[in-house]
């Protein structure tokens, strides 16, 4: 497996900064993210890009956790507003949309869907221009 890289903002990909924002919805609930959880984003982030393989997905998901996990909780929210003030910038419609879709799948993959993730996603839906994004 290739090696675990140092992300941050400043070198972030636009996989690990999906893959951020995925990482803070999964922990708005409960504070952990569940075996569910860590399969369901790397199953988003190869969607991205499915012809780089699981492995490369993995990577991804194990490079952003470090950089989510080492980065001060104020920071955090910080970053998720900038990463969304930046989508409209550098993501399409249909992109931002199936980001969305895949935050909702994975709230929903560990078997609870609570108000938190809900709040969450609304959150975003609105700074990225899809305040009627259905959230269900």
């Amino acid at each position: 497996m290739p090696s675990i890289e140092s992300i941050n903002q400043n070198n972030a990909t636009g996989y690990h900064n999906f893959c951020f924002l995925y990482y803070t919805l999964s922990l708005m609930g409960d504070g952990v993210v569940v075996e569910e959880e860590f399969k369901s984003i790397q199953s988003c982030i190869l969607k991205w890009d499915s012809d780089k393989g699981d492995e490369w997905a993995k990577k991804i998901a194990d490079e952003t956790h470090v950089w989510w996990k080492s980065t001060p909780v104020r920071e955090r929210a910080k970053i998720c507003i900038s990463l969304c003030k930046n989508l409209n910038n550098w993501q399409t419609l249909e992109a931002r949309k199936q980001m969305l879709s895949d935050m909702i799948a994975i709230a929903k993959s560990d078997g609870v869907f609570d108000e938190t993730e809900k709040l969450f996603i609304k959150e975003v839906a609105t700074k990225i221009g899809l305040e009627n994004f259905p959230i269900n």
